[in-house]
């Protein structure tokens, strides 16, 4: 079972239940990438970065989301896996917040979610 993954302690303990290289996450709407290194395991904030894959390190990658980012930033967020170079990169891109904000408040959902869009928050 996974939770919210915010700490680096969180991350370890998740971490260290990988049985592949890589894992890619979302749910808390925040980018950040955990590597662990054996029983090391460092963190690389949002809103976008770069990681450069190495041999026998294992990857936790939250790649934030596409609507109601939590990061102050509020533009979409995606990653990018780069087998032939070895890299992973979260990416941010603008949209269109203004018709985002129409259709969710054209479905009946709370204000709130509508607002927040501009904000990322």
């Amino acid at each position: 079972m996974w939770s919210y993954i915010f700490s680096i302690i969180q991350a370890a303990y998740y971490l260290s239940k990988l049985r592949h290289s890589f894992c890619f996450v979302g749910h808390s709407h925040v980018p950040v990438a955990f590597v662990s290194h054996g029983d090391e395991v460092s963190w690389i904030p949002g809103p976008s970065f770069k990681v450069r894959v190495e041999r026998n390190l294992k990857y936790l990658i939250n790649v934030g989301s596409v609507g109601q980012p939590r990061d102050g930033d509020n533009r979409a967020a995606y990653a990018l896996l780069d087998l032939e170079e070895g890299t992973i990169e979260v990416r941010r891109v603008p949209y269109d917040v203004t018709t985002a904000q129409r259709k969710v408040l054209k479905a009946g959902l709370p204000e709130l979610l509508a607002e927040r869009l501009a904000y990322g928050r």
